[in-house]
């Protein structure tokens, strides 16, 4: 099974269309038959040579292959089974660390989300533990401190104007609970979701403008349409189209012309100084105190391996696989819920940095 892994970001099509299961299939191929290097000729894909060539040449273009002495190489990694369990493996001991890390300071966690006030807004430790622990933690501000502390050099601009990291793993049976948080931010805000590679088909929402606004000020208890429009300045036309799309979706419960219940995580500033600076202060500890010191070996593991590719992609694939292991771990140990079948509303998230005049 060939699966494309992007950290980063890019709106390039040619590059989203290697997501796609079935018409980004010969794409995919391609860019795999580069592992080693390869001739538009040498291509056993039926297709014209001309065709091939202009397609080998768009992703050289874009930084994705190399072209040298008539031969296409690949510039990122491509991980066949046998290397990627020896990633695996190899990576054991370092997230088996985490994962104690995680389970002896969870109560901090826990009490990071009382002091922000959250479970006396509705929100459980149960409902929002993952969102906590695997989106934030191990996610959102894992990547931060990586980033700054220079361990993990943040995504380099590429041709297509995005900025990315990208890997291919070719993998019969990888690690079941695989994850990606797919976030969206604007200048007041943004919103997030927990991407399950086994929840398929898996859908993500994004909230902008004026919505990630509604959803904090449910959050905080302004329920009624006429207080959400008065307050936003929006017409409760308006308002009444993004509830309804909600309450369709089950994010949120309707009564008469007020929100019952909001179904998914609203951070709103004051969060930002309780519960993420404890999150933060934690992603900082597990970098400082585990990953600084494993950061050597796991990029030995590059060269042992002999991937040709630069540094930074390789560091990606192994933090990425490092925090997947941790969830499969910390799962098997009921310290956080993975649901085969979970609601729209599950993994969800937003926050705002800023509210309304009359609010703040």
């Amino acid at each position: 099974m060939f699966k494309v892994n992007l950290y980063g970001y890019t709106s390039n099509p040619s590059i989203l269309i290697l997501y796609n299961p079935i018409i980004g299939l010969i794409e995919r191929m391609l860019i795999v038959s580069a592992k080693y290097g390869v001739k538009p000729e040498n291509v056993e894909i039926e297709f014209s040579r001309e065709y091939i060539k202009a397609l080998l040449d768009e992703y050289s273009r874009l930084g994705i292959l190399s072209f040298k002495d008539q031969y296409y190489y690949s510039n990122i990694p491509i991980i066949e089974e046998e290397e990627y369990y020896t990633i695996v493996s190899s990576l054991k001991e370092v997230s088996d660390r985490i994962v104690e890390y995680v389970k002896r300071h969870s109560v901090d966690l826990h009490r990071g989300v009382k002091r922000a006030g959250l479970e006396a807004r509705g929100y459980t430790w149960d409902d929002i533990k993952e969102i906590i622990i695997l989106g934030l933690l191990m996610d959102k501000y894992f990547y931060r401190v990586l980033h700054e502390t220079g361990i993990l050099p943040p995504p380099p601009k590429r041709p297509d104007g995005g900025f990315w990291y990208m890997w291919i793993t070719i993998v019969r049976k990888p690690l079941k609970y695989e994850y990606s948080v797919y976030e969206y931010s604007s200048i007041i805000g943004g919103s997030a979701t927990l991407k399950f590679e086994h929840l398929t088909p898996t859908r993500y929402l994004i909230l902008q403008d004026y919505a990630l606004l509604m959803a904090a000020l449910i959050s905080i208890g302004y329920k009624s349409l006429d207080q959400l429009s008065y307050i936003l300045r929006v017409d409760r036309d308006q308002i009444l189209k993004v509830i309804d799309e909600w309450r369709r979706l089950c994010l949120l419960e309707l009564e008469e012309d007020k929100v019952k219940k909001l179904n998914f995580l609203a951070l709103i500033p004051k969060d930002i100084d309780t519960l993420v600076r404890c999150v933060y202060r934690l992603s900082s500890e597990i970098v400082s105190s585990i990953i600084v010191k494993y950061r050597s070996n796991i990029l030995k593991l590059k060269y042992d391996l002999k991937i040709p590719c630069e540094e930074g992609s390789f560091l990606a694939l192994a933090f990425h696989t490092i925090k997947c292991i941790v969830a499969e771990e910390l799962y098997r140990e009921g310290v956080v819920s993975i649901p085969e079948k979970p609601p729209v509303s599950w993994g969800l998230w937003c926050w705002v940095t800023t509210m309304p005049p009359s609010i703040a």
